[in-house]
């Protein structure tokens, strides 16, 4: 068994994501499922980038708390490896996204 002790609790990472990101299928032929919970409320900017690092889908999602759920389309982008990434005020996730 595992005991610990935990002392007050000053801050809380703010993007706060319950269950992470979650993106399917992945790998997929060009349409994907995103899905996001979050107990912050804050601004959040959803982005895709390609091999290039250009910027394929832009999101800005204002004041949201909540479950958030989206469906991305790269049919028109080709084949290849996407970031997908998550950001607010002070945090920045990242997946990897592969069409086939």
């Amino acid at each position: 068994a595992v005991i610990g002790t935990v002392g007050t609790c000053t801050e809380i990472d703010k993007l706060a994501l319950n269950d992470g990101i979650e993106i399917y299928p992945n790998p997929n032929n060009g349409s994907s499922k995103l899905v996001f919970n979050t107990s912050a409320k804050d601004d959040y900017l959803l982005e895709v980038r390609n091999a290039l690092g250009q910027s394929v889908y832009h999101e800005i999602l204002e004041d949201f708390t909540g479950t958030c759920t989206r469906t991305i389309n790269l049919n028109s982008y080709g084949k290849g490896i996407y970031i997908l990434t998550l950001s607010n005020s002070s945090t920045t996730r990242a997946k990897k996204i592969m069409v086939y």
